[in-house]
Formats: C-alpha cells, structure tokens, sequence
C-alpha cells in the first residue's frame, strides 16, 4: 500500500496514510492520510457518474485494462510495471505464476465508481491489491513520480501473495485457507522494495526515534505499519543479507502466518526480539543527530496543537494578503473543513466549510490541493469534489458564501492560485493522463494552457508583478511509448523495448517559471535533491523553498 508523498501540507513533512487490510473480502488497501469519520458519512452506496467504455493492452506479463482515451496512461503504465516485474523477479529470485490483470483509472473520481470492490474509496485511497483474483486496480493522481511508486507497490504485494500462498491462490476451494501476512512485513516488502530506504522513510523514522514513539513491529499500525515495516526490512537486508528477506517468506508460507516462527526459523529470533533489536539499531542510527536539531517550537510560535485538540490534520496554510489571517484545512469538527485564524492570536475566528455532508462538496480536495486568497483578501478559491467531479470554487470570505462554482475541462486539478494583479486563477490539471499548468479568468471565463509537456507541474504561485508563475516541475521517470500501424493497419505500442533497464529512472523536482505573455520556461531552483513548496517574496527576486538535498 503506497502513500504519495505528495498528499500532506509539507511534500516532507507530516503523519499521512493509515493502510485497513480486509483478507475476508480478497483486498489490500492503499491509503493515504489519517482515519477519519469523513470515511464513513457520505452515503452507503456507489454512485455511478459515467459509463465506461473498456480497452486492453497486452504486454507480456500484464492485461492491461483501461478506458476510452487514455491508451498513453496504459501504455506508461506497462512500462513501468514490466520495469519492476523484471527488478522484483530478481529481488525475490521468483517469477509470478499467473498474467496479472491491471484496472486503471484516470482519475480519483473514476476510481470511485469501481466495481471492482463493493467499499466506498475516499481521498485516501490511492490502489488495492485482490489477493483473491489477484489482480490490481490503479488511479493516476497527477504526478508520474508518484504513479511509478504506486505501481511497483502494489507489485510487490502480487509476488509477495504469490510466494507466500502460493498454491493456496490457485483454487477456489483452497483459497478458504489463506491466512493473515503481518500488515508491517507486507507493507514494509512493498514500501521497500518499490523505493528502498528513501528520505521519507529515514524522516519519519529519525522523528519517530527521537521523540520515542517506535512501536513494537507487530503492534504498527496506520501509517507506522508502512515506515516501521519498511526500516525493519532495510535493518533485516542490511543485518543477514538481502537473500534472508527472500527465506522469511518461504518460512511464513510453511509457518502459515506465523512471523516468529518464520523469523525464528531463519535469523533465530521472535518477533519480540527482532522489535527489540531493530529498535536499538534504529535508536544507535538516529539518537546522535538530536544534539544538532532544534525542535519546531524554537523557530516558530505552535499555532495548532491536534493532539490536545484530538483530531489529525492542520494542513495547507495560506497568509491573507494583509497577513492578519491564515487560511487552512482541518478535521477538527470530524470531517475535513477549511477554517479562518486569526495569525497574530492563533484564534479560530470562522468555520467557512465543513465537506462531505452534501452531494455539492463530496470531498474537498484537502490531501492534493492547495487554498488561495483574492488580491484584496475578500474572496478565497478551492477544489472539491461536487456531483462526480472536480470543481473550482469561490467563496466570500466574509459571509461564507459560494460565489462562483466552475467546472473545468480537465479530468481533475487542484491548488488553485489567485493572480496578485487581475481575476485570473492558475491550476494544476490533469487531462487524459498528462498533467499540466492552465489558467482560468473569472472575468471573460477564458480558459487556456500554460504548459504542454511530458513533465508534470505542482504547486503554481505567482510573481508579485502577475506576468509569471513559478511550480515545482517534475522530470519524466519513465519511459513513454507511441504507437503505430503495422503491416496491417493495426496501431501497435512501439518505440520503447520494455526490457530496457534505462525505462524508469529517479528523478529530482527543481523549480521553474514560466512567462504568461510569450510561454517561455526558465529554471529557477536546481539542487541535487527534490525542490518544493516555493514561496516568491514580495520584492520578486528572493524565494524561499524546501529541498531534501543531502
């Protein structure tokens, strides 16, 4: 199960997934962002917005399943699943018994309306996994980075079912015996071996050590469940070896379910004592650096405190032109909603909306998108889900009320931004698999492109002047293929060979500008590590962002 790194207010910073595995019903969920009773409101039954209309592709270990125009999409995602089937393969030393069937949607949205599983799939939700059918059913968020993660994730949980059930899977009648894989080991395999032991996860882990709260491995759960699992699988490769993550599967098939014995059978410990060693490891690794860390409070004033106020998220701060307010999500009433601070108090002054209580605000857009301000701070522009689909939103900050209500062409988008200079608000949307910069004026309703590339953009914001917007830009990590007619006449995929090593690569965020009179592009920001979250001071030529270069 694969949290987006993108789906909290900070792209490194923040508690963000819980993970449920429901083995009764055949399904492993992946999810982002904490639990909440947003969950569980709105509704009992799907709601069937369109009717889909499906395509296969074939690649040779997938069945690609997709819909009316988004071939491209399909065609990325045999790429980068044939790419991982061929890492994985070698990883585990083990080929997958069966062609895996792949769902993929183009949107969230789409997503929902699955019938592929009968539960109701929230923001958080990103893709499940089908022991049962043993199949995978994917949604493209918008970002490719993440898409690739998501994809090899759920990857691994397919060669984990497959090594650990086996035969089990291979019967009807049989799969009545399958039993429960620790969520960490399973969730911890996955996160692992589709990222290794990345930024995130040493993030996480240093916060967890340092203000003591690892927990037993066996006791993780929510969003631990996939960080502690995936440290106790590095500690494990890098303690005995890679080929001993490869023995305790084999263990756990022939223990059924049983991790100490599994693990006891091949590095000689129980599951208590592989918590209490990697706990110290992870202890001896992260405890020497807190001399040299400062903790938040010391820069900066708490404005929001969620564990005395007992609820999760305070997410997405946004200053008002004036600086007297901030803008910014939260679940504090329950459900996700969009308050008014006072900055200077740290008081909540105003409610302005409380989501998933009606069929107009489905969801808000909490998790992906950002808040913005009118130039004179009187106004303020979201996303929310509404009858089926994305839509632009603006509403009166003085009164809380609805203004606008705008649906766009585009598949979905978020992170509106307020022009400083005129009535125009440029998003991040996505169309038909690819995901780019476009700019809506309130004024004349026009509506146009500003980027048209393969990159993928995040997080607009606007010069001082209003000439230029700068976003966070997203190399291609995979490979894209076309296609072509054969002898035939039949379109075929071509110009990629899907055993090439070089088809999926790691690929860094810089910054870039781009010039709304003439569309030119420039780099703003380059570092050896991911560039994010720039925010352009007033004089125009100072930006500040976050970087994980290291």
């Amino acid at each position: 199960m694969k949290p987006s790194r993108r789906k909290i207010a900070s792209r490194q910073t923040g508690l963000k997934a819980s993970l449920v595995v429901l083995l009764a019903l055949g399904v492993v969920w992946s999810a982002v962002g904490t639990a909440s009773a947003q969950e569980e409101w709105f509704g009992k039954n799907k709601v069937q917005y369109k009717l889909f209309h499906w395509n296969v592709l074939v690649t040779p270990h997938f069945d690609i399943h997709f819909t009316d125009g988004y071939r491209g999409l399909a065609a990325r995602t045999g790429v980068i699943l044939e790419h991982g089937y061929d890492k994985l393969a070698k990883d585990f030393s083990h080929q997958v018994m069966w062609r895996v069937p792949v769902i993929v949607y183009g949107s969230h949205s789409d997503f929902e309306q699955t019938n592929v599983a009968s539960d109701l799939l929230p923001e958080a939700v990103q893709a499940f996994t089908e022991p049962l059918r043993k199949r995978m059913v994917l949604q493209y968020g918008g970002l490719d980075d993440d898409y690739v993660h998501t994809a090899v994730h759920e990857l691994v949980h397919i060669f984990t079912f497959d090594i650990v059930y086996g035969s089990l899977l291979r019967s009807v009648f049989s799969r009545n015996f399958l039993f429960p894989i620790p969520l960490w080991f399973a969730e911890g395999l996955a996160e692992y071996y589709s990222v290794g032991f990345d930024g995130m996860a040493e993030m996480f882990m240093r916060d967890a050590t340092v203000f003591d709260y690892l927990p037993d491995l066996d006791q993780a759960d929510g969003y631990m469940a996939y960080k502690a699992g995936q440290a106790a699988i590095f500690y494990l490769n890098e303690t005995y070896g890679p080929g001993k993550v490869n023995e305790i599967m084999d263990h756990l098939r022939n223990q059924r379910g049983s991790i100490s014995l599994a693990l006891q059978s091949s590095v000689g410990l129980s599951s208590t004592e592989l918590s209490r060693d990697w706990q110290k490891a992870m202890r001896r690794r992260f405890w020497p650096l807190y001399a040299d860390k400062k903790e938040a409070e010391f820069y900066g004033r708490r404005l929001t405190d969620h564990m005395k106020q007992h609820h999760f998220l305070n997410s997405k701060p946004v200053f008002s032109p004036d600086g007297e307010h901030i803008l910014f999500y939260s679940d504090r009433k329950g459900l996700d909603g969009i308050y008014l601070m006072n900055s200077l108090t740290g008081k909540i002054e105003k409610k302005l909306l409380i989501g998933s209580l009606s069929t107009r605000f489905e969801t808000i857009r909490s998790m992906n998108s950002n808040l913005s301000w009118s130039p004179d701070g009187s106004r303020i522009a979201f996303v929310a889900k509404s009858h089926g689909r994305d839509k632009l939103f603006v509403m009166s900050v003085a009164k809380a009320k609805v203004l606008r209500e705008i649906a766009l062409p585009l598949d979905f988008f978020m992170s509106p931004g307020w022009s400083p200079k005129e009535d125009k608000i440029v998003v991040v949307g996505t169309l038909k698999g690819q995901t780019d910069l476009f700019l809506y004026d309130l004024g004349s309703e026009a509506f146009s492109r500003l980027t048209n590339d393969g990159e993928d953009e995040e997080n607009p914001t606007w010069f001082p002047d209003g000439q230029s917007v700068a976003y966070v830009r997203y190399p291609m990590p995979a490979a894209q293929p076309v296609f072509l007619p054969d002898s035939a006449g039949v379109e075929r995929m071509s110009g990629v060979d899907l055993r090439a090593e070089s088809n999926v690569h790691v690929t860094d965020s810089d910054i870039w500008a781009v010039d709304l009179a003439d569309g030119q592009k420039r780099l703003l920001i380059s570092t050896p590590g991911n560039d994010n979250d720039q925010v352009i001071l007033a004089g125009g030529t100072e930006i500040l962002f976050t970087s994980d270069e290291s």
